[in-house]
């Protein structure tokens, strides 16, 4: 059984998320497993319904060795899939928390 490149990039994007969010959380004492189990997933979450609430914010991030600056929705990154049906009417409230 070989084992496609698309699996590793899958696993870099769950690793990602799940750093990501242990620091955006860091402060509140969650624990990244109690992160996964709140989000019953292991990559960003899905919103779904009519009215979204977005917060753009920032943070640094350490992927590959060297800290980086980075932007994150709603504390997330990747950020959060918005999901509604074709037609419908939405509501997007951001705040910026940008400098």
């Amino acid at each position: 059984m070989t084992t496609s490149p698309l699996m590793g990039r899958r696993r870099f994007v769950q690793g990602l998320a799940l750093g990501t969010g242990a620091l955006g959380i860091g402060g509140l004492g969650m624990s990244p497993a109690k992160l996964l189990a709140s989000q019953g997933q292991t990559g960003a979450a899905t919103l779904s319904g009519n009215t979204f609430n977005l917060a753009i914010g920032g943070a640094d991030v350490n992927i590959t060795g060297t800290t980086r600056p980075a932007t994150l929705i709603n504390g997330s990154l990747p950020a959060p899939t918005l999901r509604w049906r074709e037609g419908d009417t939405v509501t997007l409230n951001v705040t910026n928390y940008l400098p």
